[in-house]
């Protein structure tokens, strides 16, 4: 339940704020662009948290390795081989994936923070 609200920050924040970025200035639009302040916080916080999660999967997995390596004298068995190259190719998707997002993110908060910039300039 927490991944799913977690991942409607992200959506709100990455799809209803560019929708309203390109409408003109005025109190009412500046107001809300505001209120999505906390929005883009959250959704940068969720990518932080993601990219800390695949690290410790990275860490934990050799140390894993490792570990087991050191028992067998150095020997690491076929299967291992395969899950680690599985593994692999499993981080490298989700890595692909957060390259995206933080790409969108990025370019969400330049548009919010255009917006709040021509807000000032309206007072």
């Amino acid at each position: 339940m927490l991944k799913l609200s977690k991942n409607i920050v992200l959506f709100f924040f990455l799809i209803l704020i560019p929708i309203g970025s390109f409408s003109q200035a005025t109190q009412a639009t500046c107001q809300k662009s505001s209120k999505d302040i906390p929005l883009m916080r959250a959704a940068y916080q969720q990518l932080l948290n993601s990219l800390q999660t695949n690290q410790k999967l990275i860490i934990d997995e050799l140390d894993r390795i490792t570990s087991e390596a050191d028992l067998n004298q150095g020997q690491i068995s076929r299967i291992k081989i395969i899950e680690l190259k599985n593994k692999s190719l499993a981080l490298q998707k989700r890595n692909q994936s957060s390259s995206h997002l933080i790409a969108k993110l990025n370019e969400t908060s330049k548009l919010l923070l255009l917006k709040l910039a021509s807000c000032k300039n309206l007072k």
